[in-house]
C-alpha cells in the first residue's frame, strides 16, 4: 500500500520496518516491471503510468504547494534551497522540484507511520545516503528531522556501506554521486 494514506486506525502497531525508496531517481516501477506485471495472475495488475507518477521518490515529478514544502524541517528547507540554486541546469526547475516531492512525501509517510504506533513502539527505516551533484544528502539525519517533527525519537543509527547503487552503474553520473553509498537502519521510538 501507499504509507502517504491511511495505514490504518491510530495507536494500532507494536513495531513497524520499512524501506522507502531511495533517493536516487530510479524509476521503482520500471525496474520491477516483471514482477509487477507477475500480478496479472491475480488479476491485480495495477495502471502501471499512474503508479509511476504516483509513487514516493518517482523521476516523474509534480509540483507540491509552497505550503507543503514550508512544513518541513528546517534543515530540509535549508537542503532543498541549496540544491534550488546551485548552478547546474535544472537545479532551479526539476531538480528542486524532484526532492521537494520526495521530502514532503516522505513527510506524509512518515506522519502515518507515526500514527498507526502505539505510544512506546518502536519503528526502524531503512534509507540510503545521496548526492546532488557535491551536495550530500543524507537520508538518515532527514529521516530523524523528520520523525522529531511528528513525535519519533531517534534511539539509534546503525549505519552499513553498500557498494551496489544504481548511480554506480551510470558513467556520466557527477563523481560524488558514483562514491559508495552508506546504508543507514534508524531506530524511532514514538513518545
Amino acid at each position: 500500500g501507499d504509507s502517504r494514506k491511511s495505514l490504518g486506525r491510530r495507536d494500532a502497531y507494536h513495531g513497524l520496518l520499512t524501506s522507502p525508496p531511495y533517493l536516487t531517481r530510479l524509476d521503482y516501477v520500471h525496474a520491477t516491471l516483471p514482477e509487477i506485471l507477475l500480478l496479472a495472475e491475480f488479476d491485480t495488475v495495477p495502471d502501471t503510468q499512474r503508479l509511476r507518477r504516483s509513487m514516493l521518490g518517482s523521476p516523474l515529478t509534480s509540483e507540491r504547494p509552497v505550503q507543503s514544502v514550508e512544513r518541513l524541517p528546517n534543515p530540509l528547507k535549508e537542503l532543498l534551497n541549496a540544491i534550488g540554486s546551485h548552478s547546474s541546469k535544472a537545479s532551479a526547475s526539476y531538480y528542486h522540484r524532484f526532492f521537494s516531492t520526495y521530502f514532503v512525501d516522505l513527510q506524509a509517510s512518515m506522519r502515518n507511520i507515526a500514527k498507526v504506533l502505539k505510544g512506546g513502539a518502536r519503528g526502524c527505516m531503512v534509507v540510503q545516503s545521496s548526492h546532488y551533484k557535491e551536495i550530500e544528502i543524507d537520508l538518515a539525519k532527514a529521516v530523524i528531522s523528520l520523525g522529531e517533527q511528528l513525535g519519533l525519537h531517534h534511539q539509534e543509527t546503525v549505519e552499513f556501506s553498500s557498494q551496489r547503487s544504481m548511480a554506480l552503474v551510470n558513467s556520466r553520473a557527477h563523481e560524488d554521486a558514483r562514491k559508495p553509498k552508506s546504508e543507514s537502519a534508524v531506530f524511532l521510538t514514538k513518545g
